[in-house]
């Protein structure tokens, strides 16, 4: 239905009971007007009941999501997975190994060392 049709049907409706309530005597008129005012006054109480706790519902629903959020994120990481942000020292042959990868003539078998660490890759992968 469309907004036209329906708004002539609102005011034909509206000018009907206008002109019904035109009619009435004043008793009528008093009790329609309380019946009117006892249906609004219980309409709106009756929305009063669960709906007034909404508000203190939502606050406990936040309040507990947000305290696992902060024991989610504060509990103690285990030592697995903070193994790899403790620095270690190197083992002492290392650091022979290092102190020989940094001579700069020894460039050349470096370069040498990373070629055959690549051709093992491509191999150990083409198998």
């Amino acid at each position: 239905m469309n907004d036209h049709t329906q708004s002539e049907r609102i005011d034909r409706l509206r000018r009907a009971l206008d002109e019904a309530a035109a009619g009435m005597d004043h008793t009528d008129c008093e009790r329609l007007a309380n019946a009117r005012r006892r249906a609004l006054d219980s309409a709106l109480s009756a929305g009063t009941g669960l709906a007034r706790y909404r508000y203190a519902a939502a606050a406990c629903v936040v309040l507990g999501l947000t305290f696992v959020l902060a024991q989610i994120l504060n509990r103690p990481m285990d030592s697995e997975s903070t193994s790899h942000l403790t620095p270690s020292l190197p083992a002492p042959e290392l650091i022979a190994d290092l102190e020989l990868l940094g001579a700069e003539d020894e460039l050349a078998l470096l370069e040498d060392l990373e070629f055959l660490a690549w051709l093992s890759t491509v191999e150990d992968d083409r198998s």
